[in-house]
């Protein structure tokens, strides 16, 4: 992975692949956010807490007026693509950095913002909000749009569940009881 800074300074991460093609992934930035987070949390080493918060910070910038995220910045165009279904990326990306945001917020603030990941939480309950009741069927699963098709895949769904038991623990610890519960049912 390599940093990427664009004109406004909000620095992405993209593999050597994806600098060629000129496109920063919001998925690409979850994955490398959850590699810091764990590196944070278990080498208790703040050495890369920078770059973690820029790849979570890329990705709630990825965030669109719909409230789900886009799917990739286009370095050449200077513009956000990809967004406003219910695609497989939100799901992946939505469950790793709820999973950043709850193993921080479990430091002590001494260490950390609890402000800050409380406002992680906070968007990807916004991106879940929105989309409830267009992707989540009658048994539970989602069915995300792959490419034209509208498809239930197991691996995105465990991630879309993951995710809602992320964020009822949160709510369930830190915030409200009542959303806790509608997260886990």
């Amino acid at each position: 992975q390599q940093a990427i800074v664009r004109e406004n300074a909000t620095l992405g991460f993209a593999s050597e692949t994806d600098t060629f093609g000129g496109r920063l992934y919001t998925e690409t930035n979850a994955h490398v956010a959850w590699m810091f987070q764990n590196h944070y949390q278990h080498l208790t080493s703040r050495k890369y807490e920078l770059q973690l918060k820029a790849a979570i910070d890329f990705v709630l910038s990825g965030q669109a007026s719909t409230s789900d995220f886009y799917e990739y910045y286009d370095l050449g165009g200077q513009v956000w693509k990809n967004s406003g279904s219910l695609c497989p990326w939100n799901a992946r990306l939505s469950a790793l950095i709820s999973l950043c945001a709850i193993n921080m917020r479990r430091l002590p603030e001494v260490a950390i913002s609890y402000a800050y990941w409380n406002r992680v939480i906070e968007r990807v309950e916004r991106f879940v909000e929105a989309w409830w009741h267009v992707g989540m069927r009658s048994d539970g699963a989602w069915a995300f749009r792959y490419g034209e098709q509208v498809q239930q895949e197991i691996a995105d769904n465990g991630m879309m569940l993951a995710m809602l038991a992320v964020l009822s623990a949160y709510e369930m610890r830190w915030g409200s009881q009542a959303k806790g519960v509608r997260y886990s049912t």
